[in-house]
């Protein structure tokens, strides 16, 4: 009876994560992997322990978060022929975005891997190919462009090859700054013409979906690297318009900067330059908040650990 009763408990739960539903309980899933953990099989641990961390990643707690993915991951039992790598495959991503949002390219590139390969023998395909195509973000922090076209351009054709052509397109989109980069514009040509016509991101007048305007920073990228000045600053202007996160007020300031540069005006190249010296300024401001909020989380974390530790 107990353990149908904590099987139903682990289910119930397992339905809101793919529910997307946010999950503060950790009492419950905290209960949950101890039960587990005595009296579960491998697969039945790395649920309890994949759902914990899923818990402290709602809870914001990030750090307890990856440290019970790693648990998890180190429950499943690979040699099993019944090994749960859907499950699996859903741990090394989540491990993944930890690593991403910490600056960690290699240990996500790690996770990605080891997730795309549970995906493939979970015989699910799309997963494979997103986590495939995810290890272009950490290649771009590498600093790689030649990796991040390769990576996103095959991964196009995966999605294409299984009938996903929407998703095919919106792979292509962040690589045509990496494929200007490497000085291949003929493939940044085609890859802005692919994402305006098949992602379905944009309208009639080719306007981009809000919240994914960067886009005409690469476009206008593009526009001068040929050397079509005037359709770049049209670009950065209608970026610049958007004015709605730092990161897009940096790049159009950026871009503009750079198409005055090559009209030679004095006065415009300083105000815009000085312009993109205060919005990186209060760019860094904010990361060093963030950075704060995230020692603090990790300190509330310890704070909370050592204080359940004391009441048992």
């Amino acid at each position: 009876g107990d353990r149908q009763q904590m099987l139903g408990q682990l289910e119930e739960l397992e339905r809101m994560n793919r529910a997307d539903s946010v999950m503060r309980n950790d009492s419950q899933a905290e209960q949950l992997v101890e039960y587990f953990d005595r009296h579960g099989t491998p697969n039945e641990r790395m649920r309890a322990h994949y759902i914990l961390g899923r818990t402290y990643a709602d809870m914001e707690e990030y750090p307890r978060a990856l440290e019970t993915y790693l648990i998890a991951a180190d429950c499943a039992d690979t040699t099993d022929v019944y090994c749960d790598y859907y499950t699996l495959s859903r741990v090394h991503i989540h491990c993944a975005t930890i690593y991403d949002t910490q600056v960690l390219p290699r240990c996500q590139l790690a996770e990605l891997r080891r997730a795309e390969e549970c995906a493939w023998k979970a015989r699910d395909t799309l997963t494979a190919i997103e986590s495939f195509s995810q290890t272009a973000n950490a290649y771009s922090l590498l600093k790689m462009p030649d990796s991040v076209v390769y990576i996103r351009e095959k991964a196009s054709q995966m999605f294409a090859a299984v009938n996903q052509m929407q998703r095919s397109a919106k792979k292509v989109g962040p690589a045509i700054t990496s494929a200007i980069r490497i000085g291949d514009l003929k493939r940044a040509r085609l890859f802005i013409d692919y994402y305006e016509n098949f992602s379905g991101l944009f309208d009639s007048a080719k306007n981009i979906q809000h919240g994914r305007e960067m886009f005409y920073y690469a476009k206008g990228e593009y526009y001068m690297a040929i050397k079509q000045i005037d359709s770049a600053e049209n670009m950065f202007r209608r970026l610049q318009m958007c004015n709605s996160t730092l990161n897009e007020q940096i790049a159009s300031s950026k871009g503009l900067q750079e198409v005055y540069e090559e009209l030679k005006i004095p006065d415009s190249i300083a105000k815009y330059a000085n312009l993109a010296y205060q919005l990186n300024d209060s760019a860094y401001s904010l990361a060093e908040m963030e950075n704060l909020q995230r020692l603090k989380a990790t300190s509330r974390s310890e704070e909370r650990r050592v204080g359940k530790e004391c009441r048992s």
